[in-house]
Formats: C-alpha cells, structure tokens, sequence
C-alpha cells in the first residue's frame, strides 16, 4: 500500500469501544466530530469533541466544577508526528501535546485499513476503558 493515500485530513464518522468480551459500547455517546490529519512532513493531529458541551460564552473563567468537567471529557486532542508501517497497517502516533498529560511522550500504537476515501483505526487495549479496543471509522474530507 502508498503511504500517501494515509496523508490528508479525515472526518471522524463513529467511535465505538469493543470490550474484551466482544460487546459494543460508545463511552463518548454516539453524537461525536473529529479530525484526524496526517501531513507529508510526517505530523499529525487528531482533534475529538462531543456535542452538547457547555458553551463557554466569553471563556473559562470562574466556571462551575460541574461545567468544567463536561467541558474537558467531552473533548480530547493531541498531537506530533507519526511512523508508518505499511505493511503491517500500523501508524504509531508519538506524541508530543495533548489534553491528557500523561499522554505526552508516548507513542499511541493503531492498526488501520484503508478502503477508498474510508480509514479504520483500532487502538491497542485501554486501560482507561477497562482493557477495551477503541475502534473509529473515518472519511476522507480533504
């Protein structure tokens, strides 16, 4: 496969989790956006944001803690750079900002297929979700 039918930015379509006993859950609710972009230079970012969250109005300042939690688990980011390996459809993410500090300094490991404008990513097991698989499907958008 090219490596350059990977570049560009894709729309996120769905976000499911698998757990280790096979059984299909949302855990960020099934009204989900986000963007993925690959560059040629080898970065990347991906962008994940619930709908629903509290409108901020003129910004953070003192918000409730109540409102602040909606805020920032309905919205996860990060970014850096990115390895291929093409042949194994692996993309590993290393990963230099992001809304989870103790994200930086990794290096998120995905497996994906490409069909078309249509991308497959599934993660390794999250910890964070009890050992599940995260799987997202995305669409080509530039």
């Amino acid at each position: 496969m090219d490596a350059e039918k990977l570049l560009g930015a894709w729309e996120l379509r769905s976000l499911r989790a698998m757990s280790p006993e096979g059984e299909i859950s949302y855990p960020w609710g099934e009204n989900l956006s986000g963007m993925l972009i690959y560059l040629p230079d080898g970065v990347m970012t991906a962008v994940l944001m619930q709908s629903g969250r509290p409108n901020l109005g003129s910004g953070l300042g003192d918000r409730p803690a109540e409102e602040m939690r909606a805020i920032l688990q309905g919205f996860d980011a990060y970014c850096g750079t990115y390895s291929l390996d093409m042949e194994a459809g692996i993309v590993t993410h290393h990963v230099e900002a992001a809304r989870a500090p103790e994200w930086v300094g990794s290096h998120q490991i995905r497996y994906f297929e490409l069909e078309g404008d249509l991308l497959s990513i599934r993660t390794e097991p999250m910890p964070l979700y009890g050992g599940a698989v995260l799987l997202a499907d995305w669409r080509r958008r530039y």
